[in-house]
């Protein structure tokens, strides 16, 4: 694949959940299915188009699951599990209506979302830009600018801003993960219990609430503080990587 293709071919990774939400979109023009199935028919979309994509086109192989050293992949777990609690983001869960349905969303959209923008992506990327950060960043930035599609339905447009940044700087802390672990059913399981307040969420607080236009600045100073702290801890688990396999080399020679 020349490198035209490729870098082609990371711009149609990064659109295809968004792609996907148009084409439900028109499908439910013609079709007017409940609504409640919207989530599930859209990620099956991607998980299903990725997959042809990949299979006919990019042909890239994804690390779906590792065995190797399981101590350090958990240790690699860390930083995502202190965000967890960092965003307090398990005081709030309640129960839905429809428990069943819910679980499916919330597995296919793991499972969509980390097959297309860690498995893929980043492996796409890897053909054009050899900097480890760089694959890190491009593809976290990717998965940060799939949520422009909320500027649609958001009230408030820089709420959406906000939440591309936070999305963005979590996807650094996913794409270090995979890179650390070639596992992506670790990333998958991480980002199912990251979404979890999104699907049970009980008496949360909305953040068109809190995001008040008069704390705009605010807060979008502080998704990018949060981002450039998730940029440093994913820098950081990277660079160990790299300067432990250094120091293997140094020790077999």
């Amino acid at each position: 694949m020349s490198k035209k293709k490729a870098i082609l071919s990371i711009f149609i990774i990064i659109l295809i959940v968004p792609l996907m939400i148009l084409l439900e979109n028109l499908v439910y023009q013609v079709v007017r299915f409940d609504t409640k199935y919207a989530q599930i028919i859209m990620d099956t979309l991607v998980i299903i188009f990725a997959t042809i994509f990949n299979q006919k086109f990019l042909k890239l192989k994804v690390d779906w699951f590792s065995t190797k050293h399981q101590f350090k992949q958990l240790l690699n777990l860390i930083p995502l599990m202190a965000l967890m609690i960092l965003l307090n983001k398990f005081s709030n869960l309640g129960v839905v209506k429809n428990m069943a349905l819910t679980v499916i969303a919330i597995v296919l959209v793991a499972t969509a979302e980390e097959y297309v923008y860690r498995g893929l992506l980043m492996a796409q990327i890897q053909r054009v830009v050899k900097n480890p950060f760089l694959i890190l960043l491009i593809s976290s930035v990717g998965f940060g600018l799939i949520h422009i599609t909320n500027m649609f339905n958001a009230s408030n447009k820089w709420l959406t801003v906000a939440q591309m940044i936070i999305v963005a700087a979590s996807g650094m802390l996913y794409a270090a993960l995979y890179y650390k672990t070639h596992n992506l059913t670790l990333t998958i399981l991480m980002h199912l219990i990251y979404d979890l307040p999104a699907f049970f969420h009980h008496g949360m607080a909305t953040a068109e609430n809190i995001m008040t236009p008069d704390r705009v600045g605010e807060f979008l100073l502080i998704s990018a503080i949060f981002f450039l702290i998730c940029s440093v801890i994913a820098l950081l688990q990277i660079k160990q990587f790299h300067f432990s396999r250094r120091i293997q080399k140094l020790n077999s020679k």
